[in-house]
C-alpha cells in the first residue's frame, strides 16, 4: 500500500469510517454523511509533483447537507482566494464572476457560478460570508485552496504545496474541517444565528 493509501486508512480509521474500492474515506459525521478524496500523484512524498508544470496534489473534505439545500444553488458554485491574475482575466467557459455588494469581502474572495441568482443570494446573507471567511482563515495554514457548493454537499479543498506534507493533514484537522462545515451548513438568516 502506497503513503497515500495508508494515509487514507488512518483517516478513515480514526472517523469510524471506510475507504471504498476507488479510494474515498466515507462515513458520518454527527449525524451527516461526509467524503474525503485525494487528488493527485500517487507518489512516496504526497507533495512532490508528478510533472513540472502539474496543479499540487489536493484533499476534497466534504459534508452532506441535503436537509438544507435551501442554503445552496441548484447549480456547483465556488469560492476561493481572489489572486492577481483574477483582477485581469475573466473568467473561461460559462462561468460568471458575481460581487456580493460587501466591499472587504469581495476583495478577498473570488465567487464563480453558472447560476448567479442562487449564489449571489446565498452570498448575500452576512453571516454565510462570514462563515466562509472564518473557515478560510481557520485552515489558511493548511493550504486552504477553495470551497465547493452543491445542492447536497459542501467541501473544502486542501492543497499540498511543497512546504506542506501530507503529515500535517491530521486526522484532529479533518475533524476540525467537517466540523466547520457542519456550522456552515446549519446557518442562515432564518434559523439560529448564534452558532460560534
Amino acid at each position: 500500500m502506497n503513503n497515500i493509501g495508508v494515509f487514507l486508512q488512518n483517516l478513515a480509521a480514526a472517523l469510524n469510517g471506510t475507504v471504498s474500492d476507488n479510494d474515498v474515506v466515507e462515513g458520518n459525521f454527527q449525524g451527516r454523511d461526509f467524503t474525503i478524496e485525494y487528488f493527485g500523484p500517487l507518489a512516496s512524498v504526497a507533495y512532490v509533483l508528478s510533472e513540472a508544470g502539474s496543479p499540487p496534489p489536493e484533499l476534497e473534505v466534504g459534508i452532506s447537507c441535503e436537509n438544507y439545500t435551501s442554503l445552496v444553488s441548484d447549480e456547483y458554485f465556488s469560492v476561493r482566494r481572489e489572486i492577481l491574475f483574477d483582477k485581469i482575466e475573466e473568467p473561461l467557459f460559462l462561468e460568471k464572476k458575481i460581487k456580493t455588494g460587501d466591499a472587504e469581502f469581495d476583495k478577498k474572495y473570488y465567487i464563480l457560478t453558472k447560476n448567479e441568482q442562487a449564489s449571489g443570494s446565498f452570498f448575500s446573507s452576512p453571516i454565510h460570508r462570514t462563515e466562509v471567511s472564518r473557515i478560510f482563515e481557520i485552515f489558511e495554514k493548511y493550504s486552504i485552496n477553495r470551497m465547493n457548493f452543491q445542492p447536497d454537499f459542501i467541501s473544502v479543498i486542501l492543497q499540498f504545496l511543497r512546504e506542506k506534507p501530507l503529515d500535517e493533514i491530521t486526522p484532529e484537522v479533518v475533524k476540525s474541517v467537517l466540523s466547520e462545515l457542519l456550522k456552515l451548513s446549519w446557518v442562515s438568516d432564518k434559523k439560529d444565528s448564534s452558532v460560534n
